[in-house]
Protein backbone atom coordinates (compact mmCIF):
# COMPACT_ATOMS: atom_id res chain seq x y z
CA UNK A 1 0.00 0.00 0.00
CA UNK A 2 2.83 2.39 0.81
CA UNK A 3 4.40 1.67 -2.59
CA UNK A 4 1.12 2.50 -4.31
CA UNK A 5 0.87 5.66 -2.24
CA UNK A 6 4.37 6.75 -3.21
CA UNK A 7 3.75 5.78 -6.83
CA UNK A 8 1.04 8.42 -7.18
CA UNK A 9 2.42 11.04 -4.81
CA UNK A 10 6.18 10.72 -5.03
CA UNK A 11 6.80 13.96 -6.95
CA UNK A 12 4.17 16.06 -5.09
CA UNK A 13 5.49 14.70 -1.81
CA UNK A 14 9.06 15.76 -2.65
CA UNK A 15 7.87 19.21 -3.74
CA UNK A 16 5.84 19.67 -0.57
CA UNK A 17 8.78 18.49 1.53
CA UNK A 18 11.13 21.00 -0.12
CA UNK A 19 8.59 23.83 0.24
CA UNK A 20 8.09 22.95 3.88
CA UNK A 21 11.82 23.08 4.60
CA UNK A 22 12.16 26.42 2.77
CA UNK A 23 9.09 27.83 4.48
CA UNK A 24 10.28 26.88 7.95
CA UNK A 25 13.82 28.05 7.17
CA UNK A 26 12.68 31.48 6.04
CA UNK A 27 10.34 31.87 8.99
CA UNK A 28 13.14 30.99 11.42
CA UNK A 29 16.00 32.87 9.77
CA UNK A 30 14.42 36.00 8.26
CA UNK A 31 12.85 38.12 10.94
CA UNK A 32 10.87 41.18 9.88
CA UNK A 33 13.02 44.34 9.97
CA UNK A 34 11.42 46.93 12.20
CA UNK A 35 13.92 49.47 10.83
CA UNK A 36 12.28 49.27 7.39
CA UNK A 37 8.83 49.82 8.81
CA UNK A 38 7.12 52.72 7.01
CA UNK A 39 3.94 52.76 9.09
CA UNK A 40 3.06 56.28 10.19
CA UNK A 41 4.29 57.68 13.48
CA UNK A 42 4.90 61.22 14.65
CA UNK A 43 8.48 62.32 14.02
CA UNK A 44 10.57 62.22 17.18
CA UNK A 45 13.43 64.42 15.93
CA UNK A 46 13.70 67.61 17.97
CA UNK A 47 17.26 68.38 16.86
CA UNK A 48 16.66 69.82 13.41
CA UNK A 49 18.45 73.17 13.22
CA UNK A 50 15.73 74.76 11.10
CA UNK A 51 12.72 73.03 12.62
CA UNK A 52 10.03 72.13 10.08
CA UNK A 53 11.73 73.79 7.10
CA UNK A 54 12.47 71.38 4.26
CA UNK A 55 12.89 73.70 1.27
CA UNK A 56 16.11 75.71 1.04
CA UNK A 57 16.06 77.68 -2.21
CA UNK A 58 19.47 79.30 -2.16
CA UNK A 59 19.54 79.16 -5.96
CA UNK A 60 16.39 81.33 -6.24
CA UNK A 61 14.48 78.89 -8.42
CA UNK A 62 11.05 79.60 -6.92
CA UNK A 63 8.95 82.45 -5.59
CA UNK A 64 8.22 82.56 -1.88
CA UNK A 65 4.64 81.45 -2.60
CA UNK A 66 5.83 78.36 -4.47
CA UNK A 67 8.33 77.57 -1.74
CA UNK A 68 5.58 77.74 0.87
CA UNK A 69 3.34 75.51 -1.28
CA UNK A 70 6.13 72.95 -1.66
CA UNK A 71 6.83 73.02 2.09
CA UNK A 72 3.24 72.10 2.83
CA UNK A 73 3.22 69.41 0.17
CA UNK A 74 6.38 67.83 1.56
CA UNK A 75 4.93 67.94 5.06
CA UNK A 76 2.05 65.72 3.93
CA UNK A 77 4.37 63.42 1.99
CA UNK A 78 6.52 62.84 5.05
CA UNK A 79 3.52 61.48 6.93
CA UNK A 80 3.09 58.87 4.19
CA UNK A 81 6.74 57.87 4.10
CA UNK A 82 8.13 58.51 7.60
CA UNK A 83 11.14 60.08 5.86
CA UNK A 84 12.49 63.60 5.97
CA UNK A 85 12.32 64.95 2.41
CA UNK A 86 14.56 67.95 1.75
CA UNK A 87 14.94 70.13 -1.37
CA UNK A 88 18.13 72.20 -1.46
CA UNK A 89 19.05 74.49 -4.38
CA UNK A 90 22.12 76.64 -4.96
CA UNK A 91 23.76 78.48 -7.84
CA UNK A 92 27.49 78.69 -7.31
CA UNK A 93 30.65 76.94 -8.40
CA UNK A 94 31.60 74.02 -6.18
CA UNK A 95 35.11 73.58 -7.53
CA UNK A 96 36.66 74.67 -4.24
CA UNK A 97 33.87 73.40 -1.98
CA UNK A 98 35.44 71.57 0.98
CA UNK A 99 33.06 71.08 3.94
CA UNK A 100 35.16 68.57 5.91
CA UNK A 101 38.36 68.97 7.90
CA UNK A 102 39.72 65.79 6.35
CA UNK A 103 41.24 66.88 3.03
CA UNK A 104 40.80 63.37 1.58
CA UNK A 105 37.03 63.54 2.18
CA UNK A 106 36.82 66.67 0.03
CA UNK A 107 38.93 65.22 -2.80
CA UNK A 108 36.22 64.19 -5.26
CA UNK A 109 35.51 64.89 -8.92
CA UNK A 110 33.35 67.87 -9.85
CA UNK A 111 30.25 65.71 -10.41
CA UNK A 112 30.48 64.50 -6.79
CA UNK A 113 30.74 67.95 -5.22
CA UNK A 114 26.95 68.06 -4.93
CA UNK A 115 27.24 64.82 -2.95
CA UNK A 116 29.41 66.66 -0.43
CA UNK A 117 26.72 69.34 -0.19
CA UNK A 118 24.02 66.74 0.42
CA UNK A 119 26.02 64.91 3.10
CA UNK A 120 27.12 68.02 4.98
CA UNK A 121 23.67 69.65 4.89
CA UNK A 122 22.03 66.46 6.18
CA UNK A 123 24.46 66.04 9.03
CA UNK A 124 24.89 69.67 10.06
CA UNK A 125 21.20 70.57 9.83
CA UNK A 126 20.19 67.56 11.92
CA UNK A 127 17.79 65.94 9.46
CA UNK A 128 16.22 62.52 9.96
CA UNK A 129 12.57 61.61 10.51
CA UNK A 130 13.35 59.27 13.38
CA UNK A 131 16.19 61.38 14.83
CA UNK A 132 19.22 63.37 13.75
CA UNK A 133 21.78 61.06 12.21
CA UNK A 134 24.26 59.47 14.58
CA UNK A 135 27.53 59.53 12.66
CA UNK A 136 28.68 56.03 13.52
CA UNK A 137 28.83 54.69 9.97
CA UNK A 138 25.58 52.72 10.35
CA UNK A 139 22.20 53.11 8.62
CA UNK A 140 20.26 52.98 11.89
CA UNK A 141 19.44 56.69 12.13
CA UNK A 142 18.67 59.81 10.11
CA UNK A 143 15.88 58.44 7.89
CA UNK A 144 15.28 60.54 4.80
CA UNK A 145 16.24 61.79 1.34
CA UNK A 146 17.64 65.08 0.04
CA UNK A 147 17.56 66.56 -3.45
CA UNK A 148 20.42 68.98 -4.16
CA UNK A 149 20.26 70.92 -7.43
CA UNK A 150 23.12 73.29 -8.24
CA UNK A 151 22.03 75.34 -11.26
CA UNK A 152 25.48 76.89 -11.76
CA UNK A 153 27.20 75.66 -14.92
CA UNK A 154 30.64 74.46 -13.96
CA UNK A 155 33.79 74.84 -16.09
CA UNK A 156 32.68 71.88 -18.21
CA UNK A 157 29.32 73.50 -18.96
CA UNK A 158 27.27 71.07 -16.86
CA UNK A 159 24.74 71.49 -14.06
CA UNK A 160 24.87 68.78 -11.39
CA UNK A 161 22.10 67.29 -9.26
CA UNK A 162 22.34 64.77 -6.42
CA UNK A 163 19.85 62.64 -4.53
CA UNK A 164 21.16 61.63 -1.11
CA UNK A 165 19.71 58.82 1.01
CA UNK A 166 20.23 58.19 4.73
CA UNK A 167 18.98 55.68 7.31
CA UNK A 168 16.31 53.29 6.09
CA UNK A 169 16.14 55.27 2.83
CA UNK A 170 19.72 54.23 2.13
CA UNK A 171 18.81 50.58 2.72
CA UNK A 172 15.73 50.92 0.55
CA UNK A 173 17.16 52.69 -2.51
CA UNK A 174 19.21 50.87 -5.12
CA UNK A 175 21.15 52.78 -7.78
CA UNK A 176 18.43 52.10 -10.36
CA UNK A 177 15.73 53.43 -8.05
CA UNK A 178 17.75 56.59 -7.43
CA UNK A 179 18.16 57.11 -11.18
CA UNK A 180 14.41 56.82 -11.72
CA UNK A 181 13.68 59.28 -8.90
CA UNK A 182 16.08 61.81 -10.42
CA UNK A 183 14.55 61.22 -13.85
CA UNK A 184 11.15 62.19 -12.47
CA UNK A 185 12.69 65.54 -11.45
CA UNK A 186 14.63 66.08 -14.68
CA UNK A 187 11.66 65.37 -16.93
CA UNK A 188 9.85 68.38 -15.47
CA UNK A 189 12.67 70.92 -15.12
CA UNK A 190 11.86 74.13 -17.09
CA UNK A 191 14.19 75.64 -19.67
CA UNK A 192 16.77 78.09 -18.29
CA UNK A 193 15.71 80.82 -20.72
CA UNK A 194 12.22 80.84 -19.20
CA UNK A 195 13.69 82.01 -15.90
CA UNK A 196 14.79 85.27 -17.55
CA UNK A 197 11.66 85.88 -19.60
CA UNK A 198 8.93 84.74 -17.17
CA UNK A 199 10.19 83.95 -13.68
CA UNK A 200 6.75 83.23 -12.20
CA UNK A 201 6.02 80.60 -14.83
CA UNK A 202 9.52 79.21 -14.40
CA UNK A 203 8.97 79.04 -10.65
CA UNK A 204 5.71 77.12 -11.05
CA UNK A 205 7.32 74.61 -13.40
CA UNK A 206 10.34 74.16 -11.14
CA UNK A 207 8.00 73.63 -8.19
CA UNK A 208 6.18 70.96 -10.22
CA UNK A 209 9.51 69.26 -10.94
CA UNK A 210 10.21 69.12 -7.21
CA UNK A 211 6.67 67.84 -6.63
CA UNK A 212 7.25 65.05 -9.17
CA UNK A 213 10.35 64.03 -7.23
CA UNK A 214 8.43 64.00 -3.93
CA UNK A 215 5.61 61.99 -5.53
CA UNK A 216 8.13 59.47 -6.75
CA UNK A 217 9.48 59.00 -3.22
CA UNK A 218 5.94 58.41 -1.93
CA UNK A 219 5.26 55.84 -4.65
CA UNK A 220 8.55 54.06 -3.95
CA UNK A 221 7.62 53.68 -0.30
CA UNK A 222 4.16 52.38 -1.23
CA UNK A 223 5.76 49.79 -3.48
CA UNK A 224 8.13 48.65 -0.75
CA UNK A 225 5.20 48.34 1.67
CA UNK A 226 3.23 46.32 -0.88
CA UNK A 227 6.13 43.94 -1.46
CA UNK A 228 6.63 43.44 2.27
CA UNK A 229 2.92 42.72 2.81
CA UNK A 230 2.80 40.42 -0.23
CA UNK A 231 5.83 38.50 0.98
CA UNK A 232 4.21 37.95 4.37
CA UNK A 233 0.93 36.92 2.74
CA UNK A 234 2.75 34.55 0.40
CA UNK A 235 4.47 32.72 3.24
CA UNK A 236 1.24 32.62 5.23
CA UNK A 237 -0.73 31.16 2.32
CA UNK A 238 2.09 28.77 1.43
CA UNK A 239 2.01 27.36 4.93
CA UNK A 240 -1.75 26.81 4.67
CA UNK A 241 -1.39 25.15 1.26
CA UNK A 242 1.31 22.80 2.56
CA UNK A 243 -0.86 21.89 5.54
CA UNK A 244 -3.89 21.10 3.31
CA UNK A 245 -1.75 19.02 0.93
CA UNK A 246 -0.39 16.90 3.77
CA UNK A 247 -3.90 16.35 5.20
CA UNK A 248 -5.16 15.28 1.76
CA UNK A 249 -2.32 12.77 1.39
CA UNK A 250 -2.98 11.31 4.84
CA UNK A 251 -6.71 10.93 4.08
CA UNK A 252 -5.93 9.24 0.77
CA UNK A 253 -3.56 6.83 2.47
CA UNK A 254 -6.01 5.66 5.15
CA UNK A 255 -8.93 5.52 2.70
CA UNK A 256 -7.12 3.09 0.41
CA UNK A 257 -5.17 1.24 3.07
CA UNK A 258 -7.65 -1.64 3.34
CA UNK A 259 -8.16 -2.19 -0.37
CA UNK A 260 -6.86 -5.37 -1.97
CA UNK A 261 -3.85 -5.34 -4.17
CA UNK A 262 -5.96 -6.18 -7.20
CA UNK A 263 -8.54 -8.57 -8.56
CA UNK A 264 -7.56 -11.88 -10.22
CA UNK A 265 -8.97 -11.71 -13.76
CA UNK A 266 -7.20 -14.83 -15.09
CA UNK A 267 -8.99 -18.21 -14.80
CA UNK A 268 -7.70 -21.72 -15.48
CA UNK A 269 -9.48 -21.78 -18.85
CA UNK A 270 -8.57 -18.28 -19.96
CA UNK A 271 -6.01 -19.44 -22.53
CA UNK A 272 -7.76 -22.75 -23.47
CA UNK A 273 -10.25 -23.52 -26.22
CA UNK A 274 -11.53 -27.10 -26.66
CA UNK A 275 -8.72 -28.19 -24.37
CA UNK A 276 -5.99 -26.60 -26.53
CA UNK A 277 -3.92 -23.53 -25.63
CA UNK A 278 -4.52 -20.35 -27.64
CA UNK A 279 -2.52 -17.08 -27.75
CA UNK A 280 -3.34 -14.03 -29.80
CA UNK A 281 -0.21 -12.80 -31.52
CA UNK A 282 -0.03 -9.04 -32.04
CA UNK A 283 2.85 -7.20 -33.67
CA UNK A 284 3.77 -3.70 -34.84
CA UNK A 285 5.10 -3.28 -38.34
CA UNK A 286 7.22 -0.29 -39.40
CA UNK A 287 5.55 1.42 -42.36
CA UNK A 288 7.35 4.74 -42.96
CA UNK A 289 9.49 7.33 -41.26
CA UNK A 290 8.74 11.07 -41.35
CA UNK A 291 11.08 13.64 -39.82
CA UNK A 292 10.11 17.30 -39.45
CA UNK A 293 12.84 19.82 -38.69
CA UNK A 294 12.04 23.17 -37.09
CA UNK A 295 14.41 25.91 -36.03
CA UNK A 296 13.80 27.23 -32.53
CA UNK A 297 15.77 30.43 -32.01
CA UNK A 298 17.32 30.78 -28.56
CA UNK A 299 15.32 32.73 -26.06
CA UNK A 300 16.62 36.18 -25.21
CA UNK A 301 16.77 36.90 -21.55
CA UNK A 302 17.75 39.89 -19.51
CA UNK A 303 18.19 40.42 -15.84
CA UNK A 304 18.38 43.44 -13.63
CA UNK A 305 19.69 43.63 -10.15
CA UNK A 306 18.79 45.83 -7.30
CA UNK A 307 19.16 46.01 -3.61
CA UNK A 308 19.45 48.59 -0.93
CA UNK A 309 22.38 50.91 -0.52
CA UNK A 310 22.89 52.46 -3.96
CA UNK A 311 25.94 54.76 -3.90
CA UNK A 312 26.88 53.84 -0.33
CA UNK A 313 29.73 55.86 1.19
CA UNK A 314 30.89 57.25 4.53
CA UNK A 315 31.08 61.04 4.63
CA UNK A 316 33.98 63.06 6.02
CA UNK A 317 31.78 63.61 9.06
CA UNK A 318 31.42 59.87 9.71
CA UNK A 319 27.82 59.46 8.53
CA UNK A 320 26.62 56.64 6.28
CA UNK A 321 24.88 57.81 3.10
CA UNK A 322 23.76 56.52 -0.26
CA UNK A 323 22.87 58.40 -3.40
CA UNK A 324 23.39 59.12 -7.05
CA UNK A 325 23.63 62.04 -9.43
CA UNK A 326 22.48 63.41 -12.78
CA UNK A 327 23.72 66.27 -14.92
CA UNK A 328 22.24 68.49 -17.61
Amino acid sequence: MIRQFLKYFKVPFIIILVLTVLYLGVRLVSKPSSHLNFDYYESTNDDRVYGDQRVFDGGNQMTEEDEAWLEEYINEAEKKTTLDIVVFTLEESLVNFAPYDNAKSNDVTIDKKVMLVADSVWENYGFGYDCAQVRDGSTDTGDGVILVDNTYREFNGKIYTWMGTTGKAEEMYSSDMIDRALDSFYYKIPDEDLKKSDFEKYSKEYREACKAFVDHIVEDVKEIQYKQNYKFSLFKNSGFAIFCSVIFMIIYYFKHKGESKGKNTVKNTTYLENGKPIFDVKEDRFIRKTVTKRYDPPNKSSSSGGGGGGGHHISGGGGSHGGGGHSR
